[in-house]
């Protein structure tokens, strides 16, 4: 089905969480401005007057931790519907990742500011993927809940090119439906970055 074992492993690695990502500020910038309209008067005061500085943040916070920038991008472009956000959680909370947002109006967390959001985000993405430490000071309220709910996946590698996001899917507790891997996975493969 898949090839050679060799063939497996280079498909799962492109699905990785963590590691290293090409992708540029200039290309999530490109993307984003083809499909939406950055809502500076929401961000300008929460550190991010613009599309570049938001996703400028957003790389930076992804490479502190190891976490994949494309792959945070894609997240926060499905959680939030391209910064327009429209369920549970409100743009001013900077909550790029629904965290704690359960549905029923639940709102889930507020952060400060965009890189707190986002580094909150990246922590949770973080805790799912690795066995590392944090290497800046948790702001995730659930790390640690995470880190117990999913030690069976925690630095576990795939047999197949979407397992990780499949089992994130389904272990992300009661916030996500099974199907939210494969969504992410669709929208990492439909970006032309």
């Amino acid at each position: 089905m898949y090839g050679p074992w060799s063939a497996v492993k280079a498909k799962a690695a492109a699905h990785e969480i963590m590691g290293t990502s090409s992708v540029t500020v200039d290309q999530m910038v490109s993307y984003y401005n083809k499909r939406y309209t950055f809502p500076a008067d929401t961000y300008r005061d929460k550190g991010a007057d613009s599309a570049e500085a938001f996703f400028k943040i957003l790389k930076e916070e992804a490479e502190a931790e190891g976490v994949r920038a494309d792959v945070l991008f894609a997240q926060v472009m499905l959680e939030t519907g391209g910064l327009q956000f429209g369920g549970d959680v409100q743009p001013s909370q900077c909550n790029f990742g629904g965290l704690g947002a359960v549905g029923g109006g639940a709102a889930g967390e507020t952060y400060a500011d965009v890189r707190t959001g986002l580094r909150a985000q990246v922590q949770h993405l973080k805790a799912y993927a690795s066995t590392e430490g944090l290497n800046n000071a948790c702001v995730d309220k659930s790390f640690s809940v995470c880190i117990a709910w999913n030690s069976q996946i925690r630095g576990v590698a795939c047999d197949s090119a979407e397992s990780i996001w499949k089992r994130l899917g389904s272990r992300c507790g009661l916030w996500y439906e099974a199907a939210f891997g494969s969504w992410i996975v669709y929208k990492r493969k439909s970006m032309v970055i």
